[in-house]
């Protein structure tokens, strides 16, 4: 039996040159089971809090980002004993409108940080991607 208790946050300012985004999420998981050695513990994989941060520049048909996501301790086990420190990752992009082509270059975690999801299973250090769509 769990108890999952939280708030999640959203600010959104829209100008003509510019959007800023922010978003806060609390996240109270707790593993409320009769065993007593994971009685009260963290639920693995919900960090308590969460938060994203974006700005996003436009001059006519162009626009760029840059984002910042932040994430608190983590635990990967059921009784709290393995577990990954507070991360940060900043992503950056560049974003074109031709006509009905919309054409976005990302880079995601640009300082390559190396971070796990769950116990020896490495998330991407840096990483490129292309996003091409076409509107009809």
């Amino acid at each position: 039996e769990t108890l999952i208790s939280g708030v999640e946050t959203e600010l959104f300012f829209h100008h003509s040159a510019f959007d800023l985004l922010l978003q806060y999420t609390f996240t109270d998981a707790k593993n409320e089971s009769n065993e007593s050695y994971k009685s009260d513990k963290k639920l693995p994989g919900i960090p308590l809090h969460q938060a994203l941060s974006e700005v996003a520049v436009k001059y006519k048909k162009t626009k760029w980002f840059y984002r910042i996501k932040y994430s608190s301790k983590e635990y990967f086990d059921e009784i709290n004993l393995i577990y990954e420190n507070d991360r940060i990752l900043m992503d950056s992009g560049v974003g074109f409108t031709l006509k009905n082509w919309q054409i976005d270059l990302e880079i995601k975690n640009l300082a390559n940080k190396q971070y796990e999801d769950f116990v020896n299973y490495p998330l991407p250090g840096r990483s490129f991607w292309l996003k091409i769509n076409y509107q009809f």
